[in-house]
């Protein structure tokens, strides 16, 4: 079995966010597949990095031990899944925080004279699951391409996950309420059929 483990990072547990949330956690539940959770707000993380840290961090050391709790849990992972939403065209303070806390180098990678080489290759996919109020066409071609572009084809191929995948859903505050079901049913289903 796969040593699955999901990121998950929206305050407000009523959110569409915390239904998909739920929804994996069902559809695992129902295959009998365990997992991890690092749910940053329920673990109080603190996505500022202070000066001290800061210091830890040039030389590849943490001083978080909730930092250190989640690089082991990466570590064992071979299937990494991020739920959160999408705001401003680009990931929440949440989520950078966790990347630039948690993917450090001498964990994450290491630098060569040729750029950096990925240490995570042990993760063999991500799934990345948000949801946002811009079309995904907006998204790609206006907003920047901040999530396709920059996180999953840069920073998560750059530490090594070879395999990843982008699951959205626009308009998530004009949609109807058959459209939010039927993508809650598609991410069950890529979950229950191990498709990714």
């Amino acid at each position: 079995m796969e040593n699955i483990t999901i990121v998950f990072a929206h305050p407000w547990k009523e959110s569409y966010n915390a239904a998909i949330f739920r929804q994996i956690k069902n559809a695992l539940n129902d295959k009998n597949q365990g997992y991890e959770i690092i749910d940053l707000y329920a673990d109080g993380f603190n996505p500022i990095m202070s000066k001290q840290e800061l210091t830890e961090f040039s030389k590849g050391k943490t001083m978080d031990p909730l930092v250190e709790k989640y690089q082991s849990i990466l570590k064992k992972t071979d299937h990494l899944i991020f739920i959160f939403p999408v705001w401003w065209n680009d990931v929440p303070a949440m989520i950078k925080g966790f990347l630039d806390k948690v993917f450090i180098k001498n964990f994450a990678y290491e630098d060569t004279k040729t750029g950096i080489k990925g240490h995570l290759n042990n993760i063999k996919k991500a799934t990345v699951i948000n949801t946002g109020k811009a079309p995904k066409w907006y998204l790609q071609f206006l907003g920047g391409n901040a999530i396709k572009g920059v996180f999953i084809n840069n920073t998560l191929k750059s530490i090594g996950i070879k395999k990843r995948e982008w699951l959205y859903l626009g308009l998530v505050n004009k949609t109807t309420t058959e459209k939010r079901n039927k993508f809650l049913n598609k991410v069950s289903q890529k979950v229950k059929n191990n498709y990714y």
